[in-house]
């Protein structure tokens, strides 16, 4: 499976899908080039964002920034489906059309270029404002040209952009991690960013964390639904995919920086995962700069 999913936004300009059903998921660590925002209508499960897990359900909206590995594990059936509205923006044409608006520029900027501690907001299915706003987008794009959609999108997402502005200032019920297996999950998922650049052993991460390594083992697994393995190796693609966009090492040495100290492993590994070589993946992210 492909970590890296290229949504040709330089082509399409943006992504909105309203009210999307589905009895699964896309369950594995993946990332896109655009802005992203997930809104959930029905469903519950889980997400990972920077090594946090967060309960999701209905009225959860989350962001992921481009490029930001993320694993949503939504539990679905034919009886209760997955319901959400999909939005994924071009970043560089969404701040053109905020250049007259300098606060929501300043929070866009900061969504898009800053580390955001919280990811996630709650309770947004109590705020009418935003449920006629996704259903209103929907309407009007529906109804719009083609060569007027993008233009129409943009003007929408000003609207859509200010309701998360406040919604981020105010909302202090930030989601915490309930379940006591969640929480040793995050120690996982701590001590693997402190020591994913050397080997790993499940022996050092048991005694580290003074647990047995099967019960860490199936307690991570149950939890995220992958091993501890695949999550080592999706943290150092992500450090890889951000050094090889934001550095000129070559890219044997980013290999070794991030846990693969044999060059032609790390390039299989690399393809295998996200899809192209270390150095297409480098040629396409300039490309989309």
């Amino acid at each position: 499976m492909h970590f890296l999913y290229s949504l040709r936004l330089k082509q399409r300009g943006f992504i909105y899908n309203y009210g999307v059903k589905s009895d699964t998921t896309r369950d594995f660590f993946h990332a896109h080039e655009g802005m992203e925002f997930l809104y959930v209508h029905q469903g519950q499960g889980l997400v990972m964002i920077n090594n946090r897990v967060y309960t999701i359900g209905p009225g959860s909206l989350m962001y992921f920034q481009p490029f930001q590995m993320h694993r949503i594990h939504i539990t679905s059936d034919e009886q209760h489906p997955y319901i959400r509205t999909l939005i994924v923006a071009d970043p560089d044409e969404w701040e053109r059309s905020l250049t007259v608006f300098p606060r929501l520029h300043q929070f866009f900027t900061e969504l898009w270029k800053n580390e955001c501690k919280e990811q996630v907001l709650t309770g947004m299915d109590q705020n009418a404002y935003l449920q006629a706003l996704l259903k209103q987008i929907d309407n009007q794009l529906s109804s719009s040209h083609t060569e007027e959609r993008k233009e129409r999108f943009y003007a929408e997402m000003t609207s859509f952009l200010q309701v998360i502005r406040e919604s981020w200032h105010q909302d202090n019920r930030r989601i915490g991690v309930a379940a006591r297996g969640q929480h040793h999950v995050e120690h996982i998922m701590a001590w693997v960013e402190a020591n994913y650049k050397e080997p790993y052993r499940l022996d050092r991460l048991a005694a580290d964390l003074h647990m047995s390594g099967y019960h860490l083992s199936h307690l991570f697994r149950e939890v995220m639904g992958t091993t501890i393995t695949e999550y080592i190796t999706a943290r150092r693609m992500k450090e890889a995919c951000f050094l090889l966009h934001a550095s000129s090492s070559p890219v044997q040495r980013i290999g070794e920086e991030v846990g693969f100290p044999n060059f032609s492993y790390f390039c299989q590994a690399f393809k295998k995962k996200m899809g192209v070589t270390p150095h297409q993946y480098r040629i396409q992210t300039y490309e989309l700069k």
